[in-house]
């Protein structure tokens, strides 16, 4: 399964990153930090990296992927970004059954 991974180097994120690709999963571990990320490839060095915007995603991008796990964090006086990035996933797929979309709020 490919499972791509939003927020993967944060506190939930790089564990879910563990945890998956301990069951042999193919991870795009997404974050805006690349030396965050590159971090985390040297613990999990078969992960592919996407360095991005989370908001900067668009469908096709998604399209090859059959999960996405959103442990995307900010602030609290900026909450209301899990409610936006939320609806633009489940716009993306509202129409299909995959990918799935898991949503990890913390």
């Amino acid at each position: 399964m490919k499972i791509l991974i939003i927020g993967a180097t944060g506190m939930a994120g790089s564990e879910i990153v563990k945890a998956a690709s301990n069951r042999g999963h193919k991870i795009i571990a997404l974050a805006r930090s690349e030396d965050k990320l590159k971090e985390l490839k040297k613990t999990n060095p078969e992960i592919e990296l996407l360095i991005k915007d989370v908001f900067q995603l668009n469908k096709e991008e998604l399209s090859s992927v059959d999960v996405i796990v959103n442990a995307f964090s900010v602030r609290p006086e900026k909450a209301y970004l899990h409610v936006d990035l939320a609806a633009k996933l489940i716009s993306f797929f509202r129409e299909t059954e995959t990918p799935r979309l898991v949503f990890i709020l913390g």
